[in-house]
């Protein structure tokens, strides 16, 4: 019994030390959010923006007037794969970085053809909804 009292006490001394010396206080993805869209400006390259924050995701503007969606799939940000896109055209209508900070915070950075910032938007989410903002 005193080894599971001694071993409860080190378990508890070990996360408390994770939550004050790991960072996780430190964690506040409003303010990093609010820093983003600071930073982020019109005109910007995709190059530049990808150094502010590297996005996780990104999605092709649609050329098609028919279509439901100016938005294409969601697809995996790959520097490589994605600088290789641009050098040879990149996509004809634009593209959108997507940035999810948390579920309030989430923005869509929209670049032309040629991979230069023409707006930051902040997408209706989740949150919206049920905070009865929509």
């Amino acid at each position: 019994m005193k080894v599971l009292v001694i071993l409860l006490v080190v378990v508890v001394a070990l996360v408390a030390a994770v939550v004050k010396f790991g960072g996780v206080t430190g964690f506040d993805p409003a303010a990093e959010a609010e820093s983003f869209v600071q930073e982020v400006q019109t005109g910007m390259t995709w190059q530049q923006v990808a150094d502010v924050k590297m996005p996780r995701k990104y999605a092709v503007i649609r050329d098609d007037p028919e279509a439901l969606s100016v938005r294409g799939p969601e697809t995996k940000f790959d520097p490589g794969k994605f600088g290789t896109m641009m050098q040879s055209g990149g996509p004809a209508a634009g593209f959108i970085f997507l940035y999810t900070f948390d579920a309030e915070h989430v923005y869509d950075v929209y670049f032309d053809p040629q991979g230069k910032v023409t707006s930051v938007e902040q997408p209706a989410t989740a949150a919206d909804l049920f905070n009865g903002n929509l």
